[in-house]
Formats: structure tokens, sequence, C-alpha cells
């Protein structure tokens, strides 16, 4: 207990004030710091609460005459002193309190509280401890040093000025900022103070504090000219700075660089003037197609507002018309694959009238690259649409015209002229035919010149041992300062027009033959698309009902008939598609007289009434490992060919045998196989002049006169034969006539027979284990057919209607063995869906099917990682064999390896 004592003060009266011990304890129970007191000999005699609660001493442990030796032990075991021994901890503090009469420190408590305690030695030799809670103090200028250091380390300018805007403190950041106008040496003050800027200090200083008073900151834009002529934009924002009572003392500034910010605002600023200038439309729509915004020149073109179109799809506003709707389907439907469309729309104005316009949409990308949405530009081509017609039905008027019409510049050059003036006059030849021409075309021009038009009567060459006589009218065309620029003529066979009729009879039966491999070349395409997916669902449906009638009964009879006549169409859309396309397909075993009879109903089909066609078969079961379609483009082509060379009529002999020389051939050739076979197409035309045979095969080589169509060449027929380890040789024929002779080597199998390979998949009874197959197509014929056959065949079909659902559920179903999918698809088509899979690492088999297989994929599609081709139709068989080859190819063993159904 403390000592008594007492406590004297002066008074008003004679009293005096005592205060006893007991007092003092319960005065000292309320002070705010810890106290504590040892005795000389370090033992303790008292402590108030604050001290036990800050040090958090057990009420055990403080007890008068504990010697200090128990306190220190109880730090050392709740970690005060770490792992160092309690009596020598003991011994030195006994050493250190012995040695000063007053010391002060510092100790963390397990608490995380910091705590300073002050020792102090009394006169009776008694240790007063007095022990002040400073954790917050402590933190807070931890914290204020830390923010300090962050201020400093800011990449934006901090300053802090008094009231009377005078700057108190900066940073790095803001010495970087201004230095190159700041002068150390005096005092500064906030920017724009002593600087070249776009508005004065005073104004500055009034804005500022309307804003503070109103808004409690003010946020502007400084505007510094630089010594390179350029300008700097600098941001700033001023608050009012306030002291721990609230008091304003003056303010916090922060800046920073804003150049590049207002050069970006102002060039948008710039294109936003442009675009609003334009006369293009500009139509800007989120992925939907919905408006966002759009230009004044939209307003102009279709005649709705901006708040007319905003929020809804550009497209159902300004409605496509009529046969238009077809191409604004394909450009949505390119804009969603993330793809630019380009192409002609007619519009519907708002008033009722149709708008023609050019149109470029695009994705449009936000600043950071992300597609939100599409961009339009709609160029107004209206009239320009109307004039561009005109022209171009004057330009067919002109192409068409019987008569020939011919350009030339006022010297009579020739500028441009029509097919008939090409075909009348010999023009684009070198002869001496086209040399007269020439010159009567300059005395024509210089007529006109002359005259102001020339029209008379001229002769030219000779026809059927007789002049060609010409009708001409030339008239002048004047530029804009009236002297002539070109020169216009017509020109008009006016040679026994009775022949002259009967001449194009004959050119158009010629033409109509030659054009008939250019019109299949066209609609190839088309024809096995669309006639292939037709057949597809037929012919699959077919062997599906097949193979669930019984054997020998009559509706399985009648379904084997409509197979045949199915598979029969199908081989002749491939057939007319060779015509089309050369397709690098796969060599495969047929019988060669069945081949070569396959083809002679088109061939007949194709020849004038007046050609008979001999036929004479001779290689029995002969077999050629061949292209079906190429050996059928052999016999086509120079079956035409030949029919060419009997425009009057004649016999076609097309012969079959193992005869010729072989031996020698295919030594001179350097060619394989010890047995062959011969196909031969003879005419009864005029022959080939000596001079050509050595000629005749090579590329361009023709005898026909100019202007007339050589059909797919011989050349062609020569590549085909070699590609087939063959040889092609022409000679004439007695009496009359041309003779080729084609030579191919006969197939011969593993045991050495000649005899065509089983097809692929045929009498394959085995049965899948559930394996799951996706279907991927676009027809939702073919996506059932192709369910029902993997269902029949023991497989689990899985089906898409596009290749970004297929990818969808490839990613939900890792149990997919296979994927089975068309090429040609709206959105991503097979290639792409490939690509796809194959770019994330999967090694899951893919088969493409497609109408067309073309020579650009056959080449290309490993590549994509497609294992394998099938060509539509397809049937069960050689779906199954596929399916069986890829997705356990180590039960295939005994099926042959084909790339190509």
């Amino acid at each position: 207990m403390v000592p008594d004592c007492e406590l004297t003060r002066p008074v008003h009266s004679d009293m005096s004030l005592r205060a006893t011990s007991e007092q003092l304890t319960n005065y000292f129970e309320l002070v705010s710091h810890g106290m504590c007191i040892f005795d000389g000999s370090l033992r303790f005699l008292w402590a108030n609460r604050q001290f036990r609660d800050l040090m958090e001493y057990p009420a055990s442990l403080c007890k008068p005459g504990t010697s200090i030796d128990a306190f220190v032990a109880f730090d050392c075991r709740r970690g005060l002193y770490g792992s160092a021994d309690p009596a020598s901890i003991a011994s030195e503090l006994k050493i250190e309190l012995s040695a000063l009469n007053s010391s002060r420190f510092e100790i963390q408590l397990p608490n995380e509280q910091i705590i300073a305690i002050d020792r102090r030695r009394a006169d009776d030799g008694a240790f007063v401890f007095v022990c002040t809670n400073i954790t917050s103090t402590k933190r807070n200028a931890e914290r204020s040093n830390q923010d300090s250091a962050i201020i400093r380390q800011l990449a934006d300018a901090v300053v802090l000025t008094d009231l009377q805007y005078r700057i108190i403190f900066k940073n790095p950041a803001y010495l970087k900022l201004f230095g190159v106008t700041l002068e150390e040496k005096k005092p500064h003050y906030l920017p724009p103070h002593d600087m070249t800027a776009h508005i004065s200090y005073e104004h500055f200083i009034e804005d500022m504090e309307h804003a503070i008073s109103t808004l409690g900151r003010y946020e502007f834009e400084l505007i510094l000219p630089l010594q390179s002529g350029d300008q700097k934009t600098i941001h700033g924002t001023l608050m009012p700075r306030r002291d721990r009572s609230a008091n304003h003392v003056g303010y916090i500034g922060l800046y920073h660089d804003a150049t590049h910010h207002a050069k970006d605002r102002h060039r948008l600023d710039r294109q936003d003037r442009v675009i609003a200038q334009l006369t293009d439309s500009v139509v800007v729509a989120d992925h939907a197609g919905r408006v966002l915004d759009c230009n004044p020149a939209t307003t102009k073109i279709y005649g709705y507002s901006l708040e007319e179109l905003k929020g809804k799809p550009f497209l159902e506003i300004i409605q496509p018309v009529g046969e238009q709707e077809e191409p604004a389907r394909i450009a949505s439907e390119t804009l969603r694959s993330g793809q630019s469309w380009h192409g002609e729309l007619s519009l519907r104005h708002k008033d009722g009238h149709i708008v023609i316009t050019d149109c470029i949409v695009q994705p449009f990308y936000d600043e950071n690259g992300k597609h939100i949405g599409r961009i339009g530009i709609h160029r107004d081509i209206t009239e320009r649409h109307r004039a561009n017609m005109e022209i171009h039905r004057q330009n067919l008027i002109i192409e068409h015209m019987w008569e020939g019409v011919i350009v030339t510049d006022c010297a009579g050059k020739v500028v441009k002229y029509n097919a008939s003036a090409s075909r009348i006059l010999g023009l684009g030849s070198e002869t001496p035919e086209s040399e007269k021409a020439h010159d009567l075309l300059q005395d024509i021009a210089q007529q006109v010149a002359q005259y102001g038009r020339y029209e008379g009567t001229y002769q030219l060459g000779e026809k059927n041992g007789g002049f060609i006589h010409m009708e001409c009218l030339a008239m002048p065309v004047l530029d804009q300062a009236g002297k002539i620029d070109r020169v216009v003529s017509v020109h008009r066979d006016v040679t026994d027009r009775v022949r002259n009729q009967q001449e194009q009879k004959a050119q158009a039966e010629r033409l109509e033959r030659s054009r008939r491999l250019e019109t299949l070349g066209r609609i190839a395409g088309g024809i096995a698309h669309d006639f292939n997916n037709l057949l597809t669902p037929v012919l699959g449906y077919a062997h599906l009902a097949k193979a669930d009638l019984p054997e020998g009964s009559q509706p399985r009879n009648d379904i084997m008939r409509v197979i045949k006549g199915m598979e029969k169409a199908r081989d002749m859309v491939r057939q007319i598609l060779t015509f089309g396309q050369r397709i690098d397909a796969p060599k495969q075993p047929e019988h060669f007289d069945t081949l070569i009879a396959s083809n002679l109903d088109l061939l007949e089909g194709s020849l004038s009434e007046s050609i008979k066609v001999v036929w004479k078969p001779g290689c029995g079961d002969a077999v050629i490992a061949c292209n079906k379609t190429a050996i059928g483009q052999i016999l086509m082509n120079l079956c035409w060919n030949a029919a060419q060379a009997m425009p009057e009529g004649g016999t076609l002999l097309i012969e079959t045998d193992q005869g010729g020389d072989w031996s020698n051939i295919k030594q001179d050739h350097d060619l394989d196989g010890t047995a062959h076979v011969r196909l031969l197409v003879g005419d009864t035309g005029p022959g080939i002049e000596q001079s050509n045979i050595d000629l005749i095969f090579e590329p361009f080589f023709t005898t026909k006169s100019s202007g007339s169509n050589t059909g797919l060449g011989l050349s062609v027929v020569h590549g085909i034969v070699r590609a087939h380890g063959g040889v092609i040789t022409a000679s004439n024929r007695r009496p009359k006539g041309a003779c080729f002779e084609v030579f191919l080597p006969q197939y011969m199998d593993a045991s050495g027979e000649s005899r065509p390979q089983q097809a692929p998949g045929a009498n394959d009874a085995r049965h899948g284990r559930g394996e799951t197959i996706l279907i991927v197509d676009d027809d939702d014929d073919v996506r059932e057919l192709m369910a029902r056959m993997l269902l029949k065949s023991g497989f689990t079909p899985l089906s898409a209607s596009d290749g970004f659902q297929a990818y969808e559920l490839l990613n939900k179903n890792p149990d997919i063995r296979l994927v089975l999918t068309d090429l040609n698809m709206p959105g991503m088509t097979g290639e792409q869906l490939a690509r796809k899979i194959r770019d994330d690492g999967r090694s899951i088999p893919i088969l493409l099917m497609s109408a067309i297989i073309d020579a650009r994929i056959v080449r290309d599609y490993q590549s994509w990682g497609v294992h394998a081709l099938l060509h539509k139709p397809i049937i069960p068989d050689d779906l199954i064999h596929e399916l069986f080859s890829h997705i356990n190819p180590t039960k295939d063993q005994d099926c042959a390896e084909e790339n190509i159904c």
C-alpha cells in the first residue's frame, strides 16, 4: 500500500486538507496510465487497475512481496523475450535498474498492443513504473509514413497548399509534370500561376472558389503551350484540405497528363463531325441488328429519324424489297459469324419508294477490341444503278446485235468491238483479213472526219469462191469541245442471205455441242449438290427398308429396283460432274467393257441423229484400276471430237480388245503391267493431216477456225491416260477417218487374277457397341437418315443442325467417339468445324460428307484434320464400313483403306 501522506494547499480559511493512503489509492485507480511500485529490493508493493489491464498480469501475480523475477518469468512464458532464459533476463533487468535512475522503452504484448513504459527510482530506492498504451499513436504514425511514401510514388502529381494557394508539399510526379516551368528558388503557387495558359490566374481562382463552395471540388483542364509548338493538356482536381478539427487550412491538388486523352477526344469529335456531314448513311447496331445510332444522312436516304430507328432492328423498319430478302438474310448470317459483308440492297423508303444502296457492313469493336455490334455504311446508288442498268441494257443489245459494231478513235485505231465484228472482220486475230479490216477502219475514220459520216459498201476477203459484201454506216462521237473523239461504225454482211442463214444454223449446231460441256460445267455443282441431297434420303431409306424385308420377297425385289435406279442416277450425276471439274479421286478396280458400256447412254443422247454409233466390246472380264468418271471423260471427249469431224454425219466406232503392239508401246513409254486393254475410237471424217499428228496432244493446239469451241481438248485426254499409267496414240484409218487408241495396264490382285475388289462395306455384318456418333448436317432428312443407319448398326446417334451446336455438344459429351459432318452448312462449315476441333487438341475421328468433292477438297481435307471423305448419297454399308475403319481400326484389318466412298 502507498504510505500515508498529507497534501496541503492554501485555502481562504485556517483549515487544511489531508488525504489518506486509501484516498490516494482510489484516486490513482482513475488515472488513464498504468502505475506500479516495487521496493528497493524489487518486490511488488502496489499497482492500479489500469496497469494490470494494460500489461495483462493475473491478480495472483500482483500481490505485495512478489519478486520481480516472477513477473519476468511470466513475460518469458508469453513470449515477450523470445527464447531467452528468464533468470538471465531478470539478472540483466536488475543490473539496468541499479545503473539508471530513469529509462523509457516500448514493448509489444501478445495482443499486439504497444505499451510505452517509463521507469523511475524514488529517493528511498523504490521503483515506479508508469505504462501508457501508444498503439493508436504508433499505428497512425506508421500509416502516415506509408501514405507519404505512397503519395511520393504516385504517377499523378499531388500538392498541398495553404489558404493563400502557396504550395507546402509536392510529390516528385508534380515536379516531373510541371518541372519545365517551375523555378525551385521562389515560392510556388497552384498552377497556372506564372504559367502561360488558356485562362488567367484570377479567373482560375474565381472558378475554383465557386466550384468548391457549390460542389465541394473543382475539376478543370489546363492547356499549356510547349516549346515544340505543341501543347500539353493537364487534368486537375482541387479539394479543400482540413485539419483534424475539420477547419479549412488549405487545398489538395491532383494533376495528371491528359494530352493523349484530349487528342483522342478531339479526334473523335472531329470524326463525329465528319460522319455527321457524310452524304452516306452510317448506322451503328448491336449484335441483333438493333439500331444504336445513325448520322443525319440516314434520315435523308431512308426518311426515318434516329428516334424512329433507335432500339429497333434496322431491316425490320427499312424492309428489303422482293428478292432482296435473301441477300439481307445472307448478310445477317455473315455478320453473326463475325465476318464483313458487302453488296447491294434494295430497301424501301419511309414514303414507299425503293432505294438501292451499296452496303458495307462489318463488325464493330469497342476501344478494348471487344466485338459489340456492327456498323453499316449505305451509299445511295439508285440513280447510278438506273444509269448502269440502261448502259448495261444498251451494251447487251450491241453485244448481241448480228451486225458488227466497232468503236475507233479519230485515227481509226480500234478501241472496242462486239462479237459480231470479231466474227465478220477477224478482229483480234493476226490474219491478212484482219490487217485489211484495220486499213478499212482507218479509211472510214478519215471520211467521217472529212464529211461527218460514212455510208457505203465494201468487199473483204473471199467466201465460197466469191467476195464478202458488207454494208457500213459510221457516225462520229463528239467530246465536250465539239471535236471528234470516237467513231462508231456498224457493219452488216449482206452476202447471200440464204447461205448465211444455213451457215448460221450449222454453226449453231456446232456451238450447241461444244456449249454442252460449258453448260454442264456451270450447272454440275448445283445439280450434284441439290440432286445428291435429294438422293441421299431416298437411297438411304431404301437401303434401310431393304434390310427389314425378307430375302426373296416381292417388296424386297421392288425396293432393290428402286435402289438400282437411284444408284444409276447417282452415277450419272457424278459423270456429269466430271465434265465440269477434274476430280482427283482414288482409283478402283472396274470391268473395262462394263465401264465403257455404262457411258454409251449418256453419249448417244448428246450426238446428232446423223451419226451412227457402233459398239464392239472385246475385253471380256478384264479389269483396270481407274477413276470411273475420268475414263468416262476420255470416252466422251474422243467421241465428241470424232463427231465434230463428221458435221454431215457418219459412223462412230467404239471398240475394246487386248490387242495392239503392247510390248513395244510399254517399252517405248516405260509402262508397268504384263497385260493390258485397248480402247479404239474411230470416225469416217476427213482424218488428221500428217503434219498435225505429232502436235495434236499439245495444249491449245487446234485445227478449228478462230472463235470455234475446242471442247476440253485432247491434251486433257492425254493427261488422264498418262495418270492411269497408259498411252494414247492417233493415226488415220483407211479408206478415211481418224483413229485414237488408248492403251491401259490391266489390274491384277494379290493372287495375280484380274478381278474387281469387293465394294467397301459389302456384307459387313459387324455391329456397334453403343458408341456415340455426332451427326452434323443442316438438312433434317439427312440427319434423321444417318441416325436411323447408326441406330440400326448398334451406334448411339447424337445430332446437331450446324457447326456451332455441334461444337457445344462436343464440349458437353466427352463420350462422343466420332464426328460425321456435312461440308456445306450455313454459319460454320464442316471445314471450319474440323479446324476448330483440331485447334482444341482433340484427336476424335472426323468424317466429312459432301455432294461435291472437287480437287481442292481432295487435296486439302487431311490438313483440316479430316480422316475421310464420304460422297453423297451415302448407303448404309459404305457408312458403317468407314465408321468401323476409324472408330476401331485394329478390328478392320481385312478392309482396304479408302479415303473416299
